[in-house]
């Protein structure tokens, strides 16, 4: 029941996730916010803004709008989506400021070569360091600094 309703409010992710299986992180993540209670903040805001949301462009920032969030701004349910993704990234920053978190799991793992351009591939092994890079970015990186801290993700 779940696929069926992100297909049916959003087709546009369900088609990408059909393309491309990097999409599929985010119809579960859908399928797990249309699965929250209706008083949920994060259903309520992706059900008043599905247009804005059914779009492969903007289907990974979905994290953000997770059931596993647990605080939310004031009026995030009616927020314009791109102010929203702004206060919680912003949110998140400021949580990150204090003591800087190390990924000893990451230690080990070393940094990609140097390529001709002259670029590198380096592994974020502080919470600092990948708020840092997302803040550059201008993205998401912020919110997966608990997951990186939990190893479920590198």
């Amino acid at each position: 029941p779940g696929e069926l309703a992100v297909a049916a409010y959003f087709p546009r992710v369900m088609d990408a996730a059909l393309q491309d299986d990097a999409y599929w992180q985010a119809v579960q993540e859908l399928i797990r916010i249309l699965a929250a209670p209706e008083t949920f903040p994060g259903r309520q805001h992706l059900i008043r803004y599905r247009e804005f949301w059914n779009d492969e462009a903007v289907a990974f920032a979905l994290d953000e709008l997770g059931p596993s969030r647990t605080e939310w701004p004031a009026g995030a349910a009616v927020m314009p989506p791109r102010r929203l993704l702004n206060v919680l990234r912003a949110e998140a920053e400021e949580r990150g400021a204090g003591k800087d978190v190390q990924y000893e799991h990451l230690e080990e793992l070393a940094d990609g070569p140097v390529g001709q351009d002259g670029l590198q591939l380096q592994i974020l092994r502080s919470q600092r360091h990948v708020l840092a890079v997302g803040a550059a970015l201008h993205n998401c990186a912020a919110c997966y600094s608990a997951s990186v801290q939990r190893g479920a993700f590198v």
